[in-house]
């Protein structure tokens, strides 16, 4: 993505905050399983609900926008 102005900017770190909260719902339910401790698993649990909270959140954002949740592409990558 080109970013040309502010608003670029704003939608490009939104889609990158998407990006890295679908990544997380999709780690933290593995980190979970392998967790040993009963209160360590029950605390990944938990991030996990707040985070799928999260970017629930930032998708209706770019919505509002008119911008895809997933069109991110990593720059660094």
């Amino acid at each position: 993505m080109n970013v040309n102005s502010l608003r670029d900017l704003y939608i490009a770190e939104l889609q990158e905050i998407s990006s890295v909260e679908e990544q997380l719902v999709v780690a933290l339910p593995k980190m979970a399983d392998v967790a040993g401790h009963p209160e360590l698993k029950q605390g990944i649990h938990t991030h996990l609900e707040e985070t799928r909270s999260q970017q629930s959140r930032v998708d209706e954002i770019l919505r509002r926008h008119s911008a895809e949740p997933r069109e991110h592409v990593d720059q660094a990558m």
